[in-house]
């Protein structure tokens, strides 16, 4: 019996929460599925670099936010079953604005939103992106003390 494997570098999501405590949520068409998707920041780890230095990267590239506290969430991995795929969740506060730095095959909406908001779209099904589902669980803990 053969079995196939998808070697994945791994990746990060964040969870970015203002002073108002509404998180960074994006809304990203995603050409796999040819849909418009809800999710948090994320991106692929490049060659060398330490999940949190991809984490600060992403988020500055899809939302133009930068962050001067950063907290390490754990990791999941996403689909064992063939793939290898390891993401590392962390949650970034005391943000600063600038500029995003989209990739050309990138269309997406930057969107701020309540926890609840978000997590009634996922009970409704709205947002259906198991990594940013995750996320919002694993930040729940620490979002509740606030």
């Amino acid at each position: 019996m053969a079995i196939e494997v998808v070697r994945h570098p791994g990746g990060a999501v964040v969870v970015a929460m203002d002073d108002k405590n509404n998180l960074c949520i994006i809304k990203q068409f995603r050409h796999v599925v040819n849909d418009w998707i809800w999710e948090f920041p994320a991106g692929i780890i490049e060659i060398h670099e330490p999940a949190e230095q991809t984490a600060r990267r992403e988020l500055k590239e899809e939302t133009g936010l930068g962050a001067a506290q950063w907290h390490a969430l754990g990791s999941i991995l996403t689909t064992p079953g063939f793939c290898d795929e390891r993401l590392h969740i962390f949650l970034a506060t005391d943000l600063a604005k600038g500029e995003t730095a989209h990739q050309a095959h990138e269309f997406m909406e930057i969107h701020w939103l309540s926890i609840h908001k978000i997590k009634a779209m996922v009970k409704a099904g709205e947002m259906d992106d198991a990594k940013s589902i995750v996320a919002l669980y694993q930040a729940q803990e620490y979002l509740s003390l606030i």
